[in-house]
């Protein structure tokens, strides 16, 4: 028995990816959404947040401090080599949307902002430089077979 069924997993996902192609995605918790890409990277900005409220801090010093740091946008940067494979990310705030976007395509545009190790981890094993791409696809390989696996078994209890 699985543990965690990838196929249960991926079918929700396409579901999520399904419904946000049709719809689009416009809104998470209530606050917009704006997504594009550049440079291979997955940018995602999500703003303006609402600004912290005082009754929330026990002082005047306290309130003021957070006050001072609080950015009303966030921004997600992704980077995937092999699909549903994360390479590297990157998290920043901005006070308004044009300087998310700019900061944004600032930092994609920027090819040493690339994770790019002599050697990384791939499912257990140590892998050198110039040995990840292919490393990556016999991870993908792997995970597309144990998710046929997973698919086999929901399918099998879901009768």
């Amino acid at each position: 028995m699985f543990p965690k069924n990838l196929y249960a997993a991926w079918l929700k996902q396409q579901e999520r990816k399904a419904y946000e192609a049709e719809h689009g995605v416009t809104m998470r918790m209530g606050v917009p959404v704006y997504e594009f890409d550049s440079n291979g990277w997955e940018i995602r900005i999500t703003g303006p947040w609402e600004s912290p409220q005082r009754e929330n801090y026990e002082t005047d010093d306290d309130y003021q401090f957070v006050l001072d740091e609080f950015k009303p946008f966030n921004v997600d940067m992704s980077y995937y080599i092999v699909e549903d494979r994360l390479w590297c990310s990157h998290q920043f705030s901005a006070v308004n949307l044009a300087a998310a976007k700019e900061q944004a395509i600032d930092y994609a545009a920027n090819p040493d902002n690339l994770y790019d190790p002599e050697r990384t981890l791939i499912d257990g094993q140590w892998v050198e430089r110039a040995q990840i791409p292919e490393a990556l696809q016999a991870w993908s390989k792997k995970r597309k077979e144990m998710l046929e696996a997973h698919k086999r078994y929901y399918l099998r209890n879901a009768n």
